[in-house]
């Protein structure tokens, strides 16, 4: 069984448990014996993949937004540290979730929605995250995963606005929110994949475990040389 080991960018098994235990157990079934480490609380090491988790808003300062600090929940030591991550591990395959695809469209030029105007029909009730369905692109790596099921769940109030010019759109959701993105030049690329919604809360649901089985398989195969 080969052995892989993944870095997640911020979080802890208590409040967060849900990525590691995604990655252990699609891993555990595409054969591979999955590590998981916190990256803000340990050294990181020899990584095979990272993720980018959700969580707060990215500061709004970080593309030109200073006037939506009052409509934002920042974080912004975890912004300075993600950001040096990204800069140190761009090589590495990697899947950005809910505020990691923010962060990563900020960090590569985007710019975000502070508040969406359709937000109430994103956010998460009474503890349960909203669902919807997605219209994945022609030709993405979603278009595959969906597998007649293409609805996904859905909590957050900020999505991105420009899409940061390394990428290309891969997914939108019926009131015109991007819901996924990739690079448009997937072959000059490690793997990378965005996803507004969060596959790690979709077990055993074509977009939750096909996203995280993808960048398993990419992980196995290894960083591309840039």
């Amino acid at each position: 069984m080969k052995s892989l080991r993944i870095g997640l960018s911020h979080g802890d098994d208590e409040r967060y448990g849900n990525y590691p235990q995604a990655l252990r157990r699609i891993g555990e079934r595409l054969g591979y014996d999955v590590e998981t480490v916190w990256l803000h609380e340990a050294d990181a090491g020899r990584l095979d993949g990272i993720v980018f988790t959700g969580g707060e808003d990215v500061d709004p300062a970080r593309y030109g937004r200073d006037d939506a600090r009052d409509l934002c929940d920042v974080d912004t030591g975890r912004d300075a540290f993600e950001w040096a991550l990204r800069d140190a591990n761009a090589h590495l395959p990697t899947l950005a979730v809910c505020r990691g695809a923010q962060l990563l469209n900020v960090y590569h030029g985007g710019t975000l929605i502070p508040h969406l105007a359709t937000a109430d029909d994103h956010v998460r009730r009474n503890g349960a995250d909203s669902e919807h369905a997605l219209v994945p692109i022609a030709g993405s790596l979603l278009e595959a995963m969906a597998n007649g099921d293409p609805r996904t769940n859905s909590s957050h109030h900020q999505a991105v606005d420009r899409l940061a010019a390394p990428f290309r759109a891969t997914a939108y959701a019926p009131d015109g929110t991007l819901e996924a993105y990739e690079y448009a030049d997937r072959d000059a690329h490690p793997f990378f994949l965005a996803t507004q919604w969060h596959p790690e809360r979709m077990p055993e649901r074509s977009l939750g475990d096909g996203p995280i089985a993808a960048f398993l398989t990419a992980c196995a195969e290894g960083p591309v040389a840039l």
